[in-house]
């Protein structure tokens, strides 16, 4: 049986986007809130809106890439409402 670090590197070898940034968007809604269609996100001072005709996956995504442009980049953002 290979050993771990053999198993690791394998795994790591498999992985063709291991440049690619690793950004996790975090939406806290409370608890009795119904959440609302994401129109805005701020965060560490910057502001961006939804564009004409976005999807909020395509706006999430776009928000993504310009706080965390460094391929390789690992963050977290969180956003509340």
């Amino acid at each position: 049986m290979p050993s771990l670090e053999t198993r690791i590197a394998a795994l790591e070898q498999k992985d063709t986007n291991n440049d690619a940034p690793r950004v996790w968007l975090i939406r806290l809604v409370g608890m009795e809130d119904e959440p609302q269609p994401l129109t805005q996100i701020r965060y560490e001072g910057r502001t961006w809106n939804i564009l004409p005709g976005e999807s909020e996956e395509a706006f999430t995504d776009r928000v993504k890439a310009e706080v965390f442009p460094e391929p390789g980049k690992t963050g977290v953002m969180l956003i509340a409402d």
